[in-house]
């Protein structure tokens, strides 16, 4: 992991040591994708990218439609100076005690998601 990033996410090589190999879980994780809408914030430039690349290695096409909360909330809350999922938690008034993990920030992500969608 590239010591700038782990400066953002807190997370490090010994962290994710005995953690299963990518082609190892991608089975699974098409089987419970597979048909659905995927929502990530910021996810047209990094998640979407990654994804795709990670199925293609392992030989599977992930062409679901994709949601990016981020582009979305670019677009609804133009008066908001930042859209990062931290910032857009605080103007929702969501708790995300853990950011950069990735169960919480997908539950974060979730809840906002919700928000946009209500917004007029």
């Amino acid at each position: 992991i590239p010591e700038s990033a782990s400066e953002v996410n807190n997370i490090y090589d010994a962290d994710v040591e005995h953690a299963p190999k990518i082609q190892d879980v991608m089975p699974d994780f098409y089987k419970f994708t597979r048909g659905a809408k995927m929502v990530a914030h910021n996810g047209d430039d990094f998640d979407v990218k990654f994804l795709r690349a990670a199925g293609a290695q392992t030989g599977y096409d992930f062409n679901n439609e994709m949601l990016d909360s981020l582009k979305i909330a670019r677009n609804k809350l133009k008066k908001l100076k930042s859209h990062k999922l931290e910032n857009l938690c605080k103007y929702y008034g969501i708790v995300n005690e853990n950011a950069h993990r990735a169960t919480d920030d997908a539950v974060a992500t979730a809840k906002v998601f919700k928000k946009l969608a209500a917004e007029e």
